[in-house]
């Protein structure tokens, strides 16, 4: 079965999927930072117990939550009433198989991250930075240590880009999700391309705000102000985060064949509830 689109996705596709992505984001953005507070409470809790797992769990857990905004963006693509009860359930049926890709990401994860330090000993690299190291360090040095870090991150991004939503709406495998995800990454990549220089423009500019607002806060509250910095940073990163599901989402409808709300290939009807 081709799951594909007969689309033809050029570079000015990748500015269309971020421009969708904010617009989407500003309907949904209440939903996504309700799960994301509940993520970071477990978070919170598994950095009690077991710290060094904390990065693994992200990773683990990251399809789910991906699924649940991508459910809402379907929703919002049909011109439905947000359904979070119906979304969940969709997700719930499937929860083994999200909880499979969890597992397959973090594995990617470990093996991809092993083969960047075997590079950076490769290369004579020190593995862990100091606050020294870090200012000293040639332009060189930090341009090799930036491509290390993408190429390490590049295949889990592109197995998470599409999967989860391959599996909530067209009943797919978790392996067959990731293969399909890795293709239509490959497929649209010069919209990906784009859409990548748009987030870096973005971080940029949210590092900028954001060290302008820690700058007055420091200012007003002092050493006090730990935490709350703490908080602001983590809202922007959030911000930008849910903006580049969204802008997922208006991609896998370019990318893929979509399909309507209540359609299940294995007799099992998505979102009932609507």
């Amino acid at each position: 079965m081709n799951h594909f689109s007969n689309k033809i996705i050029n570079w000015r596709q990748g500015k269309q999927w971020f421009d969708q992505g904010v617009h989407n984001f500003k309907t949904l953005k209440n939903y996504w930072y309700i799960v994301c507070l509940v993520f970071a409470l477990l978070l919170m809790l598994v950095t009690q117990l077991a710290p060094s797992a904390l990065p693994l769990l992200v990773v683990f857990l990251s399809p789910i939550m991906t699924a649940f905004m991508m459910g809402l963006c379907q929703q919002l693509a049909a011109k439905q009433p947000n359904n979070t009860g119906a979304t969940l359930n969709a997700i719930q049926v499937k929860l083994g198989d999200f909880l499979v890709l969890g597992i397959i990401s973090a594995l990617l994860s470990l093996l991809f991250q092993q083969l960047h330090l075997q590079l950076l000993n490769i290369l004579g690299l020190p593995v862990e930075l100091t606050e020294a190291m870090i200012q000293n360090m040639t332009g060189k040095e930090a341009f090799v240590r930036a491509v290390l870090n993408l190429l390490a991150n590049l295949p889990v991004a592109m197995a998470l880009a599409f999967s989860p939503a391959l599996m909530l709406f067209k009943n797919l495998k978790p392996f067959a999700a990731v293969k399909l995800s890795f293709i239509g990454v490959l497929k649209g990549w010069k919209g990906f391309f784009v859409l990548m220089l748009l987030f870096m423009l973005v971080l940029m500019a949210v590092v900028v705000l954001a060290s302008l607002v820690l700058t007055i806060v420091m200012a007003f509250m002092g050493t006090a102000s730990g935490t709350l910095v703490n908080v602001i940073a983590f809202f922007f990163v959030l911000t930008v985060a849910g903006i580049g599901i969204c802008a997922q989402y208006q991609a896998y409808r370019d990318i893929y064949q979509t399909e309507t709300l209540d359609e299940g290939t294995d007799g099992t009807e998505i979102y009932t509830e609507i």
